[in-house]
């Protein structure tokens, strides 16, 4: 039995005409946009054979370990220090070693702060892929 696109929306469980969707606000514990956005997809694509809902029960908990174990706070910090940083406006520093050092006598405060930068875009790359790689590990649902 499949119910049509009125009565899923009258019963909360799609988006309405105005974009409130129930369901969807019961359910989220996502941190990011991307992750909101994949929720939804999954809820608008129910799974329609006994193998996939199993396959899905089984990751669910796997999933809902490795989010207890990623650093969220650090990862937003991360994220917002670095979208700040590539988005500034700092001249690129010279390759050229004799350049380089004259620009790092000049401009040390410029140097120090790109230094940090940098440290702050690998740190949250170390990360993601951390997470990532957690996450691929995980068996149970193609559609993750």
């Amino acid at each position: 039995m499949h119910a049509d696109a009125t009565s899923l929306k009258e019963l909360g469980l799609l988006p309405d005409a105005s974009g409130a969707w129930p369901l969807a606000s019961w359910l989220d514990n996502t941190h990011a946009r991307p992750s909101y956005d994949a929720l939804k997809r999954l809820i608008t694509s129910p799974l329609g054979d006994i193998d996939g809902i199993g396959a899905r029960q089984a990751l669910l908990p796997q999933l809902v370990s490795v989010a207890k174990e990623v650093p969220w706070a650090d990862l937003q910090v991360l994220a917002v220090q670095v979208e700040g940083f590539l988005s500034s406006n700092y001249v690129i520093v010279p390759t050229a070693f004799m350049q380089r050092t004259m620009f790092g006598v000049r401009f040390g405060d410029i140097v120090t702060y790109v230094t940090k930068q940098l440290r702050a875009v690998d740190t949250l790359l170390t990360l993601s892929d951390q997470v990532y790689g957690r996450i691929g590990a995980l068996r149970g649902d193609a559609t993750f």
